[in-house]
């Protein structure tokens, strides 16, 4: 019987009937230590029908098009149990052919049907041996899988060393387009991403074909012409990289590549891989590279900005995906502690991942406790307030290691950064990239370039990562030494005032400067928009709010200027 509603998972949603709501998790709760109890790991979006346990990894989706059992994401898996006899009865065979795939071929690729010949089980194999069973109803569209088993992607082992891998999003679209001669192709286990949903653990398969998407010269991108299927190739396109990506476009009255064998042939099936267009990259444009964002944005309007909960600041700034941020402050004025304070934000209301470079924040340990502090808002660190308890800071540590890593190359340089964000974009689906300091990187300036021009090419580097794997990029970096105002105090540094060179104010996308008034009793943290190259996302002013020494928190004040 396939789950319609939480209560049947066991799940609480506190009597809401819409939007969001953490509460208590039932595959993980009776399994943990009593000061653990009262911990309500589950975040629960009750519009989109979908849940995540930031705890044991219990996920999944209410929605019969993309439903599956969840997969805890301990290292430790069950091996599936399989019936001895194996075989695809009669009605499974007629399924099959009634949507033009060959039965004879699924057989080959272990497909089989369950005893009662109700159900299609398709098993998911990596080197050779069966790890994961996803089953298909046959009279209706409806998904369940074993539990507690590895979830790799579907037809993994026979896309190795491949020089072109075709994924697609279901097992069906496979059979389809292997059916019509196409053998290098995997298909994403767990369905497609609801627009504006954040992807979760649904592309965690990914590890599993991480070497051989490394290997592959060409990522063929078959997923459903549809919003869910749009978003879900947008994603993969971002965490693989577009220079390796390209895109099938399926004919009119047809939304897959099953759609395409029944209505027009196996011929129809090749012409889709074969014709299948390069994704756009920064740079590199031909006649056919706006199409898809033009109907986007016909369709759904421009993208707005993620925000982070402060009513004023909220109207000033607000993060775009695929632009660059360039963050300034005098030393001891708080601009890492501010930006830290954003992402957490950003984590908390819209479940962002992050990588960070900072290598001013060492060792590594301290820098997580201070985000745990942040996160909590009250001490890590024993002293004149109490601190939290050590249960506490292990549930919070859970928190941030779900949503923060650290990247530290031995040699710091801008490749190796970017190297290392990559894989942390393939592996995570990081969404925000921090290097903070700029001073902390290792600039192998060749002798040909100046100062400015080598400045150039470098932000134009990152700025082109960025867009190219749309994710948010704050780089933080120190201004030079400022004359004092006429009433001694520093004054607040622009992107202009940043050591090196003007091109940090000409290629930012974004300005943020933070000031701190070091000479008011309370300290007040003012955080001003020095520039906005998209006047929809954020605005010149400056904002002041108010740094709480026991959480670490910053509160907003209001409006300064």
């Amino acid at each position: 019987m396939v789950t319609t509603t939480f209560a049947d998972l066991g799940i609480d949603t506190k009597g809401r009937a819409s939007g969001q709501v953490k509460t208590k998790c039932p595959r993980c709760d009776h399994d943990r230590k009593p000061a653990h109890r009262n911990d309500r790991p589950l975040s629960v979006n009750i519009d989109d029908g979908v849940w995540l346990c930031h705890n044991c990894g219990f996920t999944g989706s209410l929605k019969p098009e993309d439903w599956q059992t969840p997969i805890k994401s301990e290292r430790h898996y069950d091996r599936p149990q399989i019936a001895a006899e194996r075989r695809l009865g009669d009605r499974a065979r007629a399924f099959l052919a009634d949507r033009a795939i060959d039965p004879d071929l699924a057989i080959e690729l272990g497909v089989y049907s369950n005893p009662e010949d109700t159900a299609i089980a398709f098993p998911y194999q990596r080197d050779g041996e069966v790890v994961h069973v996803k089953y298909r109803r046959l009279r209706e569209k409806a998904f369940w899988s074993t539990q507690n088993t590895e979830l790799v992607m579907y037809g993994l082992d026979e896309c190795r060393d491949a020089d072109t891998v075709v994924i697609c999003e279901g097992e069906m679209d496979r059979l389809a387009l292997m059916t019509a001669g196409i053998t290098t192709v995997m298909s994403v286990p767990n369905g497609a991403i609801q627009p504006g949903a954040n992807p979760g653990a649904k592309l965690d398969c990914l590890h599993s074909a991480e070497q051989i998407i490394a290997g592959a010269k060409r990522v063929v991108i078959a997923t459903d012409a549809d919003p869910a299927g749009e978003t879900l190739a947008e994603e993969l396109k971002r965490r693989i990289g577009p220079e390796k990506c390209w895109r099938v476009r399926f004919p009119s009255g047809t939304k897959d590549a099953n759609d395409v064998l029944m209505a027009n042939g196996i011929t129809a099936v090749c012409d889709l891989i074969d014709q299948a267009r390069p994704e756009p990259i920064v740079g590199i444009y031909d006649g056919d590279a706006f199409e898809d964002d033009l109907v986007r944005l016909y369709r759904q309007g421009r993208d707005k900005g993620y925000t982070f909960g402060y009513p004023v600041f909220d109207r000033f700034y607000s993060v775009l995906p695929g632009y660059m941020t360039i963050v300034t402050g005098h030393a001891g004025h708080g601009k890492s502690t501010a930006l830290d304070q954003l992402l957490i934000l950003l984590a908390e209301r819209h479940d962002w991942k992050f990588s960070i470079f900072s290598p001013e924040q060492q060792p590594l340990a301290w820098h997580q406790a201070q985000l745990i502090e942040q996160y909590m808002g009250f001490p890590f660190w024993d002293g004149p307030s109490p601190r939290m308890s050590e249960d506490e800071m292990l549930t919070a540590n859970r928190w941030v290691r779900d949503h923060f890593a650290f990247i530290l190359p031995e040699e710091p340089s801008i490749d190796s950064i970017i190297e290392l964000a990559k894989i942390q974009v393939y592996r995570t689906g990081a969404q925000g990239i921090v290097i903070d300091p700029w001073n902390e990187l290792e600039h192998a300036r060749p002798a040909n370039l100046s100062e400015t021009e080598y400045v150039s090419v470098v932000l134009r580097k990152l700025r082109s990562f960025a867009r190219n794997h749309n994710l948010h990029l704050w780089l933080v970096a120190h201004p030079t030494k400022m004359p004092m105002s006429d009433a001694g105090e520093e004054q607040v540094p622009g992107l202009g005032n940043i050591s090196g060179s003007n091109n940090f104010r000409n290629k930012a996308d974004f300005g943020l400067s933070v000031w701190r008034d070091l000479k008011a009793p309370d300290n007040p943290v003012d955080i001003v928009v020095t520039k906005t190259r998209r006047i929809d996302a954020a605005k010149l002013g400056r904002v002041r709010f108010q740094f709480d020494p026991i959480s670490k928190r910053l509160r907003e004040v209001g409006v300064v200027s």
